[in-house]
């Protein structure tokens, strides 16, 4: 699960400057073109959920969910 590897970037970015690890994110899930993606979403906001986050989906490919993501940033 993506989650593992969120967790060590965010590690990292703690170690790096943990000011900038203490500033509000913005967390995508990139490829909801592809089923398997779409299908693991919801696993995965339950999981950020605990952390009060939640991903935003996006297809580079398609271009579906762009609008939200820029309008978040």
């Amino acid at each position: 699960m993506p989650l593992k590897d969120f967790d060590v970037i965010n590690e990292e970015l703690e170690k790096y400057s943990p000011t900038l690890a203490s500033k509000p994110q913005i967390v995508v899930a990139n490829k909801v073109d592809l089923p398997h993606a779409r299908d693991a979403l919801p696993a995965l906001n339950k999981a950020l959920a605990k952390r009060k986050l939640e991903a935003l989906p996006l297809s580079g490919a398609t271009g579906e969910g762009l609008g939200a993501v820029l309008d978040a940033v």
